[in-house]
C-alpha cells in the first residue's frame, strides 16, 4: 500500500490532490477533532493487523483495508476539498459537521463488521443499476453485468451486500480485472477460483451510510457463471425456498457474530440441496 495514499491535516497543494484522488473514501471534519478520533476509526476498520503500513501522523502501525482517510480542517482547505470532491466523483466523500453525525457513522462501521441480517430493501435494484452503469462506463468491450446474491431476490434479506457478476470472454478477464482495480475494487485472491475472480469495495449509500459491494468476474463458458445465475433464478421462482433460505441466514447471523467460516458452513447444506435440485431438473 502506498504511503502517499494517507493524509492527516493536509494542505491544498498538488501533492494533496494526488493523494485525494487515490483515496477510496475521504472523511472531512468541519470542526477540529483530536487524534484520538483517528484511532477510533483505525480500530474499527483494521481487518488484517499482521499486514502493517504506517499512516502519516499515526504512532502505531496499522493496515486499513480499502478505506483510506484524509484528515482535514476547514480553516485551511474547506474550499479546495469541496472542489476536489466534485472533480473526483468516484471518491466516497463524507462531510461531518458535529459529533452526532460522527457517532452515527461509527455505529454503522461497527455494524458492518458483524454478520447481521437486514430485511430486503426496494433500494437494492437501484443500487445495482447505478453501479452497473458506473462499471460499464469504464469498459468498452462486450460484457454482461448481472445482479446476483440475496439483494437480487425480492423479499430475501441478508447482509445487504450488492453482489454483481460480470461475464466476459476468457481473453478479456485480465483487462476487466485491471479496470475494476483502477476504480477501487480490491482483488481478493483467497476467495477467487480458476474460473471466477472476486473483488470487493465500499460505496457511499443513502440507507447505510456506506455499503459493501462484491464483484464476481467470470467468463462465458465457465461452470460458475451458470451456477450463479441458475441459483438466483431458482430462488426467484420458488418463494418457499427463498423463505427457507432467509430463515437459515437469520439464524446464522444471530449465531456467528464475526465468524465468516461458520456463517458459510451453516448455509452450505441448503446451498447444496438447491444446487442438486437444479441439476436434477436440467
Amino acid at each position: 500500500m502506498d504511503k502517499d495514499s494517507w493524509i492527516i491535516d493536509g494542505n491544498a497543494t498538488a501533492s494533496f490532490e494526488m493523494r485525494f484522488c487515490k483515496a477510496d473514501t475521504v472523511i472531512y471534519f468541519r470542526f477540529n477533532r483530536f487524534i484520538c478520533l483517528w484511532r477510533i476509526f483505525k480500530r474499527l476498520i483494521c481487518k488484517n493487523p499482521h499486514i502493517s503500513d504506517r499512516a502519516d501522523g499515526c504512532t502505531e502501525q496499522v493496515r486499513f483495508r480499502l478505506i483510506k482517510y484524509l484528515w482535514a480542517y476547514p480553516d485551511r482547505i474547506k474550499k479546495s476539498i469541496k472542489d476536489l470532491a466534485r472533480k473526483y466523483p468516484t471518491v466516497n466523500f463524507f462531510e461531518f459537521n458535529n459529533d452526532a453525525q460522527i457517532n452515527a457513522f461509527l455505529k454503522m462501521l461497527k455494524e458492518n463488521h458483524k454478520y447481521t441480517y437486514r430485511p430486503y430493501s426496494k433500494l437494492f435494484p437501484y443500487l445495482f443499476q447505478n453501479e452497473k452503469k458506473r462499471i460499464a462506463s469504464f469498459l468498452h468491450i462486450p460484457i454482461e453485468i448481472v445482479h446476483i446474491g440475496s439483494t437480487s431476490i425480492p423479499c430475501l434479506g441478508g447482509k445487504g451486500i450488492i453482489d454483481i457478476t460480470i461475464c466476459t470472454s476468457k481473453e478479456n478477464m485480465e483487462l476487466v480485472s485491471n479496470v475494476l482495480q483502477n476504480i477501487r475494487y480490491e482483488y481478493r485472491p483467497t476467495f477467487s477460483t480458476p474460473e471466477r475472480l472476486y473483488f470487493i469495495t465500499y460505496l457511499k449509500d443513502p440507507e447505510e451510510g456506506i455499503r459493501r459491494y462484491h464483484v464476481h468476474l467470470t467468463y462465458t463458458s465457465s461452470k460458475e457463471w451458470n451456477e450463479l445465475i441458475e441459483f438466483r433464478n431458482y430462488l426467484r421462482n420458488h418463494p418457499e425456498a427463498a423463505a427457507e433460505y432467509a430463515s437459515i441466514k437469520k439464524q446464522a447471523a444471530n449465531t456467528v457474530n464475526r465468524d465468516g467460516n461458520l456463517y458459510r458452513k451453516m448455509k452450505e447444506p441448503f446451498l447444496q440441496k438447491i444446487n442438486n435440485l437444479i441439476k436434477n431438473a436440467s
